[in-house]
């Protein structure tokens, strides 16, 4: 069977790989392939005739659309124009072709794969018994004898028929009964029979595969029940996050770490890469465990597990809320350690993001820590135990009033849809108007650095390319804080922005895009604030600010001084505070019923949000 593909990104690559691996795998027991690409479609015209992995790329124009002879596959995540051209054209999903969260349905159902195995080993019988109880409920109390049945069906065939590798046979059997059985009312009680056959790392390793970022959807086949803590709690802290470069909260975690370290507690940071040359410096009494970015997801879980056991991980803090994380979560709860998660940002923002995943998420962590008490609020009346812990931050430094005259400075990382970078030239283009010898020092680099280049060129032509200085990514910003008049920002949204801390701490002036809700800035104290977006108000705000000594000298002042407040914050006394509410797994006490009734009014909106984002439904 061939099947054409509509896509040349990392979706198009991750379906290759698991189609080159099932096929491996078919060919072992039914000595053919599931399928094999015939072609890719690509809509830049340009790629049209070259190859990608191996197969030809075809521009949509060049397409034969009437003969419908290939299943077609849209590998693309944001397919809503995709999947508008294809009903314009009159082809129908799951007929004329499939999305990705189809795939596994596809594989392991639809093309009777299992089935077809099944009947290769002489089993054929027994695993249509098994379905047929399966997918009736009312065999819930049987549960236990009919997974241990086809088990053993399954085993016995494999030495019969001298084929060594029998859990590969099960597991794709697992798989399948996962697709058939979404609507078992006792998945809880299934899945841990699964979970005693497989390991917890295989389980979410194959849950995950199926259901992918659909972690609602997953979550119903993690069992709630949580695993006693077999051992005392011996003061080892397991940080996770995908790396320790270019970003905020990586400048975080060098901050909070060596903390732990000097009040007795030992650390384990887990990240997806390695990269010392880039990173933030670490103390060397760190242990690292490097996950890899793109291994299988039960290895991934493999590692974590291993990890527990080898440096004796009494606490688990993911700075990630990515979708993966619950399965992390699942796995670490599983070797009766509890589990946190501390989110960087605003709420509405990892709703908007996330939508309800975000919510069983933060319900399946121990405790969730957040970066103001507005945030604290929302996720406890979501039934989370939340507390609000503020970021470490330095004591403030001395400032000598030495600067370079009219140099604004911009650091973070560079990116558009957060930080909106390609607000930075109309801002300067009407600095520079007023100010022809203001400067703009941009300290970060871009995760892509096709967006570096465009903001060059944007730079470029609009002429202002005398004015910026792009200085790239540093772990030592000191010098650029005591170079700058005044700091900019451009966020769209933050949590608890570490460049704010740091201009505070040097005495730089800040005008950023309002952001009400940062526990730093409610004191109104060392900064100007514009309303999102508002390009030629903020060069108005640095004008007044690069053109006003005395009210530098002012701003300066304010914004060191405004930091008193937290440098007073026992960072260390909070996080223990924390890891006690995660221990006793019932630190936010009951809810009133007000809070009950506010909670499921957020749940409704929740489920609201999800509707709209994902279907675009107009409300």
């Amino acid at each position: 069977m061939y099947i054409d593909v509509w896509g040349t990104g990392k979706k198009a690559c991750e379906f290759v790989q698991r189609l080159d691996a099932q096929n491996s795998w078919a060919s072992k027991y039914l000595d053919c392939s599931v399928c094999s690409v015939r072609a890719f479609i690509d809509n830049d015209s340009k790629k049209n005739g070259q190859l990608f992995a191996g197969v030809k790329i075809i521009a949509p124009n060049h397409y034969d659309w009437d003969s419908r002879k290939y299943l077609l596959l849209v590998a693309v995540k944001n397919n809503k124009e995709i999947l508008r051209q294809l009903d314009e054209k009159g082809y129908k999903r799951k007929v004329n072709y499939i999305v990705l969260d189809d795939i596994p349905r596809w594989f392991w159902v639809e093309q009777n794969f299992v089935e077809a195995v099944a009947e290769k080993l002489g089993i054929g019988a027994e695993h249509r018994l098994f379905l047929a109880r399966w997918k009736d409920s009312e065999n819930s109390n049987e549960i236990e004898k009919d997974i241990a049945f086809i088990w053993k069906c399954v085993e016995d065939a494999c030495k019969t028929n001298g084929v060594e590798e029998a859990m590969y046979v099960q597991s794709a059997w697992v798989r399948e009964a996962i697709l058939l059985g979404e609507s078992r009312n006792d998945k809880d009680k299934a899945a841990r029979c699964f979970i005693h056959k497989i390991g917890a790392p295989a389980w979410t390793g194959i849950l995950e595969e199926i259901y992918g970022d659909n972690i609602v959807k997953a979550s119903s086949w993690l069992p709630q029940k949580k695993v006693a803590r077999q051992r005392p709690f011996l003061r080892t802290i397991g940080i996770y996050y995908k790396r320790m470069y270019n970003g905020g909260i990586e400048r975080v975690l060098s901050q909070l770490i060596p903390i732990f370290l000097n009040h007795g507690y030992k650390v384990v940071l887990i990240t997806d890469v390695i990269d010392e040359e880039k990173e933030y410096s670490l103390p060397k009494a760190v242990k690292r465990v490097c996950l890899g970015e793109y291994v299988p997801f039960d290895k991934r879980y493999e590692k974590i597990v291993k990890a527990i056991r080898e440096y004796d991980i009494d606490i688990y803090c993911s700075h990630s809320y990515a979708p993966q994380v619950l399965y992390d979560i699942f796995c670490v709860k599983e070797e009766g350690i509890p589990a946190i998660v501390e989110l960087h940002n605003i709420f509405s923002l990892i709703i908007d993001f996330f939508g309800s995943n975000s919510l069983v998420l933060c319900q399946c962590a121990d405790a969730v820590v957040t970066l103001s008490r507005v945030d604290e609020m929302f996720w406890k009346l979501l039934s989370c135990n939340s507390a609000y812990v503020p970021n470490p931050i330095l004591p403030k430094a001395k400032i000598d009033g030495e600067h370079d005259r009219h140099t604004v400075l911009w650091l973070q990382r560079i990116d558009q849809e957060q930080k909106r970078v390609f607000d930075l030239p109309v801002i300067m283009k009407y600095v520079v108007r007023e100010m022809p010898d203001a400067k703009l020092l941009i300290v970060g680099r871009a995760d892509k650095p096709k967006i570096e280049k465009e903001l060059r060129l944007k730079f470029g032509e609009m002429g202002l390319s005398g004015n910026v200085v792009f200085m790239g990514f540093h772990t030592d910003v000191e010098p650029y804080y005591r170079q700058a008049t005044v700091m900019l920002m451009t966020s769209a949204f933050e949590g608890f922005p570490m460049t704010i801390v740091e201009s505070k701490r040097f005495g730089v002036p800040l005008v950023l895009y309002d952001l009400p809700y940062l526990e730093l800035l409610k004191d109104g104290r060392g900064y100007i604030s514009v309303q999102q977006g508002d390009c030629r108000g903020a060069a108005k705000a640095l004008l007044k600010i690069l053109d006003n000594e005395n009210l530098r000298e002012k701003l300066s002042v304010d914004a060191s001084n405004s930091l008193d407040d937290f440098c007073r914050v026992d960072i260390m006394s909070e996080w223990e505070k924390v890891f006690a509410k995660a221990e006793s797994q019932f630190g936010s006490g009951k809810l009133t019923e007000d809070e009950k009734t506010f909670s499921k009014v957020e749940r409704l909106l929740l489920q609201l949000a999800d509707k709209v984002r994902l279907h675009g439904i107009n409300v």
